[in-house]
């Protein structure tokens, strides 16, 4: 998607500046549980703020949008599972990845619950998928031979927040991208990085 496709964000802060009052708290898998001196992976790493089911907004500006530092760390490492605090918080570390890899994604698919809030995003590969005219008829002489960018890449990730969960997580994935190059070293050409204000900019590392 091109951030795709895939859209621009929101507003969200992360504050605290003394140590006792640290926005990154670290999260076990047992939250029953707690396991002294235990060093927490990068995923388990999140920012502390009010839970917000809101989607990713696309009418929100850019310049409003705070990435935490542990959602750079997060992208180097997806998997099934990995959870985030909000919506926003996913969808940054998506950008990260995509920028890194050499692709942008776009929203294939999302859902609401009974509340009116987002319970579930499908991310795909903006190559996913295949071409098709909407035109039934097409005289030869007149057709355009433009090639289509949809090359049924197969690269998509499933993300939700049922309302019974504290946070969004990870549920199916799938990396491998079928089609297309995947061109790192020219992605901040792509429509959407190429919107990403300064701030957001130097912490993607462009």
């Amino acid at each position: 998607m091109s951030q795709a496709d895939v859209g621009n964000e929101s507003n969200n802060e992360f504050y605290s500046e003394e140590e006792s009052n640290d926005p990154f708290f670290q999260l076990s898998q047992n939250e029953d549980s707690e396991v002294a001196g235990q060093e927490a992976s990068e995923d388990l790493f999140l920012p502390a703020i009010s839970v917000n089911r809101n989607g990713i907004s696309k009418r929100r500006p850019l310049e409003t949008l705070s990435i935490p530092d542990a959602a750079f760390k997060q992208a180097a490492n997806l998997h099934d599972g990995l959870r985030f605090e909000h919506w926003d918080h996913a969808y940054s570390v998506l950008l990260d990845y995509g920028q890194k890899e050499g692709f942008a994604w776009r929203i294939q698919d999302k859902k609401l619950d009974k509340n009116g809030g987002v319970y579930k995003y499908v991310f795909e590969c903006r190559h996913a998928g295949n071409f098709q005219s909407k035109k039934k008829t097409i005289e030869p002489s007149q057709q355009r031979n433009r090639k289509s960018v949809k090359t049924n890449c197969t690269c998509f990730i499933n993300i939700c927040w049922p309302l019974s969960a504290p946070r969004p997580s990870i549920t199916k994935l799938n990396l491998t991208h079928y089609g297309h190059e995947l061109c790192p070293d020219s992605a901040h050409f792509i429509n959407v990085y190429r919107q990403l204000p300064q701030n957001i900019v130097d912490k993607v590392g462009f």
